[in-house]
């Protein structure tokens, strides 16, 4: 990994923690971003459809993280719902930025 590469995905995960600050309700089961060049899809899980105010937070959080960088890298935020009793899923290269405590099941 050459150093622009990492010094960009150092900062999208610091800039990443920074935004969710406030943000993290009981509904939400984790959060993955996945940094490409110039490129940052974010992902929120969430246990049920959120709420208005989830969806409010949601935006505040992308609204901070377009405002940390210039108009040449894409960012995209989206949600996805996943009821508790699901596993939680990642896409391959992702990495977890926020990730809930969830007691595994007695085998």
């Amino acid at each position: 990994m050459n150093e622009e590469i990492k010094e960009f995905r150092i900062s999208v995960l610091l800039f990443m923690q920074r935004a969710l600050l406030d943000a993290v309700t009981p509904g939400l089961r984790g959060v993955s971003v996945g940094i490409g060049l110039k490129k940052i899809t974010a992902l929120f899980i969430y246990e049920a459809t959120p709420t208005l105010d989830e969806l409010e937070l949601i935006s505040f959080s992308e609204t901070q993280i377009v405002a940390d960088f210039d108009e040449s890298v894409s960012i995209s935020f989206d949600i996805k719902v996943i009821p508790a009793s699901k596993d939680r899923i990642i896409s391959i290269g992702n990495e977890w930025v926020y990730l809930r405590h969830e007691r595994t099941p007695n085998l």
